[in-house]
């Protein structure tokens, strides 16, 4: 094809084309997240396929790292891998004096 219209092959990108349904399925993610607050993304997409969507997990992993780190909309953490989150990077979620206990 290049060839036929002198272009070189390296000139040409592919441009990914956006679902149809890409807000739709967004709603819905954030409707299973808000409502199972510990769930993840994996247990969302079979929660998701449950309901009908023909989903693949890495699109609604996709889905759910840009909403979180657009506007926090999604969030799944479990207390203790969030107290080691905030140790590890400087975040607060959790205060580390509600999780320590004075043993004397």
């Amino acid at each position: 094809m290049c060839q036929v219209i002198g272009q070189p092959r390296s000139t040409q990108r592919y441009r990914r084309v956006g679902a149809d349904d890409e807000a739709a399925l967004t709603e819905a993610i954030v409707r299973l997240a808000s409502e199972y607050g510990r769930y993840g993304y994996r247990r969302v997409t079979a929660l998701l396929r449950g309901e009908g969507w023909h989903v693949n997990h890495k699109r609604v992993e996709r889905i759910w790292e840009l909403l979180s780190k657009v506007d926090g909309a999604v969030k799944s953490c479990w207390p203790m891998a969030c107290l080691y989150r905030s140790l590890r990077f400087g975040e607060e979620y959790l205060p580390v004096s509600a999780l320590l206990v004075d043993k004397t």
